[in-house]
């Protein structure tokens, strides 16, 4: 019964994608373009512990607990007039839509993770490809 109640607690707070492919339709710069977005959650388990007596101190038990991290990675091309030039404003307005600005976390939340030199194409126009890593706050459930 318990593992049952923990399963619905979890999948109540659980990331819900749709929200997210929502804010990224809203998300868009001149001359950017998103090649891949790639959401990376992991839950690692912690077993609690019983209480125990070391000394005359008593160490309160702890209970099971999963820690949840979610980093959502975004590749994108920019192949604007001068290649690179709109790499931060990209990072700008994903930091400042309300969507992710809401769920991200307060501090370096969206992080340039690379950035590529210039590239030619195959239509023989600039190009510079990047990545942009975004950080969501790390819960314990």
């Amino acid at each position: 019964k318990d593992n049952l109640e923990d399963l619905k607690k979890l999948s109540n707070c659980r990331f819900l994608q749709g929200n997210l492919l929502d804010a990224l339709q809203h998300v868009t710069v001149d001359g950017v373009r998103l090649t891949r977005v790639r959401v990376d959650q992991s839950y690692v388990y912690s077993h609690g512990t019983k209480a125990q007596r070391t000394g005359g101190r008593v160490i309160p038990a702890t209970s099971d607990s999963v820690r949840e991290k979610i980093v959502l990675t975004l590749d994108a091309r920019d192949n604007s007039a001068n290649p690179g030039d709109q790499v931060n404003k990209f990072k700008e307005v994903v930091a400042a839509d309300p969507y992710l600005k809401s769920v991200l976390s307060k501090t370096n939340a969206v992080q340039l993770a690379s950035l590529s030199p210039p590239q030619v194409g195959t239509d023989g126009k600039p190009y510079v490809l990047f990545t942009l890593e975004c950080h969501f706050p790390e819960h314990t459930r």
